[in-house]
């Protein structure tokens, strides 16, 4: 891998502003989260907004685990701890936030709401996990779901990518 000044680390994303290159997907979604208001009101937002990303990490990093590891013990996993553990403090969050209006953060759309609603693709759509014991969150993903911008992506995006098709679908089928 080689780096260069227009890709830094050698590997996309990459954003450019104002001829300077910024890579990593989330320090990229946390800098034009800042850019277009959607890191809070303030630093405890802010924060705030970090936990719940880096929460969402966590169920990220244990769903791509188990494509080299135990399959069948890290799939439970999981889906029988990991997710639910995240998914239980997204609803003690949205809870919490009761001026919100529904917002994980604040009383306006942030980037944390965005990324919870991006974090559940793959495990409601692919994976099946069911979020019934979690009524704020299926209200927030409801909420998220309706908003103009998310209708049209959902309406337009492009079928599951690569790694859905040839690498999860056929490891959640051979666990069926």
């Amino acid at each position: 891998m080689s780096t260069t000044p227009a890709m830094p680390q050698g590997t996309l994303p990459v954003l450019e502003v104002d001829g300077k290159s910024l890579s990593q997907s989330l320090a990229i979604a946390r800098y034009l989260a800042g850019q277009f208001g959607l890191m809070g009101a303030d630093s405890w937002e802010a924060a705030q907004i970090d936990c719940i990303l880096d929460t969402l990490v966590d169920i990220g990093n244990s769903m791509h685990s188990f494509v080299t590891e135990e399959k069948k013990i890290l799939l439970t996993r999981h889906t029988e701890e990991v997710v639910p553990q995240a998914l239980g403090y997204m609803e003690t969050t949205l809870a919490n936030n009761g001026a919100g209006k529904g917002f994980l953060v604040g009383s306006e759309l942030t980037l944390a709401d965005l990324a919870l609603y991006a974090a559940l693709i793959y495990p409601t759509e692919v994976f099946g996990v069911k979020l019934d014991k979690y009524p704020n969150v299926t209200a927030h993903r409801a909420m998220v779901e309706g908003l103009p911008r998310v209708v049209d992506y959902v309406n337009n995006r492009p079928a599951y990518d690569e790694l859905s098709d040839h690498m999860i679908k056929p490891l959640v089928k051979s666990f069926s």
